[in-house]
């Protein structure tokens, strides 16, 4: 069954917000970030290696999370990237907002709290993240405040956008050192596919057409003339007492009085 015939629903916590229907059922719908990730690190490391330069560049771009070397810089990472598929997949949903599932990154359990959704623009410039870097970065401050072993390390989701290396938490949207913010979508697994939690105000007409669809219409009855009103008439089956009762209605009927 398809996301259109199953309609829009409105949040039952909150009614300014209903959660959108979408055609992503299992694990295999998405792409595998972690291995993703993997893939990335084995396609640089099949890239041709960069001349030594005497003049080592601590960081590029304006996001320390992703560090250059003389032989990775983000000039060598972009170029991997265009050789790479893409890290997410691109929905668009029933509201026609065009958005990016991201799977099986940061920290969860269970696969299914490992998956978050963003808009598929980078909020700078527009540019389509379907063309930036996944990454998984380690969270050492979790680390240090809960006590984490070392095989237990948090990671933060994080998509870096090619265009200006501006980098977005795929949790929460936020860029470190910006004030510009990637839109994230709330999005849960129920009925054995995912919803999408958008609001209300932005459903463009969508959510009133799937209630109307549900509503049955009465049926086109003449009322110009009004139906007699009859008194109900009971069957009673033909046992001494209904016979009684027959009796005792006819007598009722033709008696008089004297």
């Amino acid at each position: 069954m398809s996301d259109a015939a199953l309609g829009i629903v409105v949040d039952s916590e909150d009614p300014r917000y209903c959660w959108v229907p979408t055609d992503i059922q299992r694990c295999s719908d998405l792409v595998d970030g972690s291995q993703w990730i993997s893939a990335l690190e084995q396609q640089l490391k099949a890239e041709p290696k960069p001349t030594r330069q005497l003049r080592m560049t601590v960081s590029e771009g304006d996001n320390p999370q992703f560090w250059a070397s003389t032989a990775c810089t983000l000039r060598a990472r972009n170029e991997a990237l265009r050789k790479m598929q893409p890290p997410a997949k691109k929905v668009t949903l029933l509201t026609q907002h065009e958005v990016l599932f991201w799977f099986n990154v940061g920290s969860g359990v269970q696969k299914r709290d490992r998956v978050f959704v963003t808009d598929s623009k980078c909020p700078h410039q527009g540019l389509c993240l379907l063309a930036g870097e996944l990454k998984d970065v380690e969270d050492l401050a979790q680390l240090g405040s809960h006590g984490c072993s070392a095989q237990m390390v948090p990671t933060v989701p994080m998509v870096r956008c090619p265009r200006h290396n501006k980098t977005f938490d795929l949790r929460t949207g936020e860029s470190l050192g910006n004030g510009e913010r990637l839109r994230v979508y709330p999005c849960k697994f129920d009925q054995g596919r995912y919803y999408v939690k958008v609001p209300v105000t932005e459903t463009n007409g969508m959510l009133q057409v799937a209630i109307e669809s549900c509503t049955v219409p009465d049926e086109d009855v003449d009322m110009t003339e009004e139906p007699d009103t009859k008194r109900p008439r009971f069957c009673l089956l033909p046992t001494p007492v209904a016979n009684a009762m027959r009796t005792n209605r006819m007598l009722g009927q033709n008696a008089t009085l004297g």
